[in-house]
């Protein structure tokens, strides 16, 4: 506790400097992150001759010299801002005030001779440290572009269902936050002191030699400390509007968005606050105070310099503005005069066993608009319901869909381990019965195909069932591969043919065999869906579970939301759909920040 007090005194008697700094720090980098990497990315495509992107050819563009070439400078480039906040920030705490307080000017200026010493041959290895070790625990100074970094839901669930790499991921976590937790203080000596960062690991290894767990839990305690603040604020802005219900959601919007942005504010100098003050604490460990740098640069220069970087601010504002305010305000009033679909995935899986009977009628119940299935072959060319091609995941049987005849798979348990003991069994329907069901409940359908090549006219299979019940204008029919979602769209043109993408960036209309895009939730930005309506094409969002998300896919313009929780969309769907597009709009832009 000792220390974070101390924390909390540099905190108070800096605050002038180091708030000045850091407001103009997350200022500049929150408004040309976005066209820098948006510069990049296309100048990358352009000069290797790709127009868009999606999961079937980002491979190959990942391999190209212009991607790499730019992924390389894009790395250095979060290194070198991670950097430069953390010198600023220890100017701001750490410098000798005997004469003048230290000033937000001379922050600016140290953090760059800092910043560019990481040029130097020998400091080199900070790039790495700083990309590798300190974002990835969490426990130091990064940059905030570097924190939020949004894993993909589907990604992170997919892991904690898997047995081997939820053990994978949290051994690499364990064994990354050991070897940081070893070296914690080896940014606050390279930002201090003009060494090596070599000299500066040696520094921090033996500053924090016998004090390694204190050391972890008081930074811990201090990210907990940030929580209970900033969620305590946040409850005491939204109590008005929880007191009257749902009323009052531009209020609670407004408080969610103060406290996203104070999170964002303090989270790095109250980190780095309590790093100094773990130092500060053991005689003769601290670095030396910095001294106030000169200015070389003349004065013309210097203001040459300054009228670019605020430009370009001004910019990127522009564009950070353009996209995160205005296309959402333009998508949610025109979701005001449209309805929002909201799909069940799978069947919604935290309803029942996915893909089986029991999972459609509870999202019927749930009050989805549309159901999610996939669909295989059998052996003897029946099309039937069911996710993965291979059985072992759901019922434990190692064999392909291609190797087993439909009297075979009738033998098997589609009710799944996560379900066993809870639902009662259930068989893999096919998808003449699902679509029979639909047909009588009045329920539309969301057909993905998963072809696996072992398939005989497995697209044409699949549109002579939809025709037997004349059920093409109340179908989406996708796939992941582009090739098949052709082929439906000559087979089946009445349907909306859709094509499923873990990625989406670039000119996809170009994709014109596809009427609607389903894409992961974090490829739904403003700029993209604003991009497809205005050529005609429907967006929808997936798998998208957590309010946040819903939240941002409804302020992103999605037309359509597959999710897991039937019931929770739901709810955050008819919710948007009550409020003035004005509300929507506040509270959707601060989930992009939750």
């Amino acid at each position: 506790m000792g220390a974070l007090k101390r924390a909390t005194h540099i905190l108070a008697s800096r605050l002038r400097c180091w708030l000045g700094f850091e407001l103009l720090f997350q200022l500049v980098v929150l408004s040309l992150v976005g066209p820098c990497l948006k510069l990049a990315l296309d100048g990358a495509m352009a000069l290797s001759g790709y127009a868009y992107l999606t999961w079937e050819n980002v491979r190959a563009f990942a391999l190209t010299p212009a991607c790499i070439v730019m992924a390389l400078v894009l790395a250095v480039l979060l290194a070198l801002v991670a950097l430069f906040e953390a010198a600023g920030l220890h100017y701001a705490f750490a410098c000798d005030d005997a004469g003048d307080k230290p000033r937000v000017r001379d922050a600016v200026r140290y953090a760059l001779a800092r910043t560019l010493s990481a040029f130097r041959p020998a400091n080199l290895p900070v790039i790495p440290y700083i990309l590798v070790l300190l974002p990835f625990v969490g426990i130091g100074p990064t940059a905030g572009v570097v924190r939020g970094l949004n894993v993909p839901e589907f990604i992170m669930e997919y892991i904690e269902m898997n047995m081997v790499f939820a053990v994978a991921y949290l051994v690499v976590f364990v064994v990354l936050a050991v070897v940081a937790s070893f070296f914690v203080f080896s940014i606050v000596f390279f930002a201090g002191e003009d060494d090596t960062f070599v000299n500066a690991a040696r520094k921090a290894r033996a500053a924090g030699k016998h004090h390694v767990v204190r050391d972890v839990l008081t930074l811990i305690l201090a990210a907990f400390l940030i929580w209970v603040v900033t969620t305590a604020l946040g409850f005491a802005l939204a109590a008005p509007a929880l007191a009257v219900g749902d009323g009052l959601l531009l209020w609670r919007g407004a408080a969610r968005m103060l406290v996203a942005v104070l999170g964002l504010i303090l989270t790095v100098p109250v980190t780095y606050a309590t790093c100094l003050a773990l130092l500060q604490s053991r005689e003769g460990m601290a670095p030396a105070a910095p001294v106030a740098p000169k200015a070389h640069m003349k004065p013309l220069a210097a203001s040459a310099v300054i009228g670019a970087v605020a430009l370009a601010s001004v910019a990127g504002s522009v564009y950070f503005s353009y996209n995160n305010f205005v296309l959402p305000a333009q998508q949610l009033t025109q979701s005001a005069t449209r309805h929002v679909d909201l799909t069940a995935h799978r069947g919604g899986t935290f309803g029942g066993p996915e893909n089986t009977m029991a999972a459609f009628r509870m999202a019927a119940l749930d009050g989805a608009d549309i159901c999610e299935l996939d669909v295989q072959q059998s052996a003897d060319g029946v099309i039937f319901v069911s996710h993965d091609s291979n059985f072992e995941r759901i019922s434990g049987v190692d064999k392909g869909a291609w190797e087993l005849t439909w009297a075979e798979i009738c033998e098997l348990d589609a009710t799944g381990s996560y379900w066993e003991g809870v639902a009662t069994p259930q068989k893999y329907p096919t998808l003449d019965e699902v679509v029979a069901w639909a047909d009588e409940k009045g329920m539309r359908l969301n057909i993905e195909l998963k072809p696996t090549g072992h398939e005989t006219d497995f697209e044409q299979a699949v549109v002579d069932v939809i025709n037997a019940h004349d059920f093409g204008d109340r179908c989406i029919v996708t796939s992941q591969a582009y090739d098949t979602v052709a082929r439906m769209k000559q087979l089946a043109p009445e349907a909306t043919c859709t094509y499923v993408m873990t990625l989406a960036y670039g000119d996809i209309c170009q994709l014109d065999a596809a009427d609607a895009f389903s894409m992961e939730e974090t490829s739904v930005t403003p700029a993209m869906t604003a991009y497809l309506h205005a050529n005609g094409k429907q967006v929808l969002a997936w798998v998208v579970n957590s309010e946040p998300s819903m939240w941002r896919a409804i302020g992103n313009g999605a037309d359509n939301i597959i999710t897991d929780d039937v019931p929770l969309a739901r709810e955050v769907v008819d919710e948007a759909n009550e409020q003035p597009p004005a509300a929507r709009l506040l509270y959707s832009i601060s989930a992009l920040l939750a």
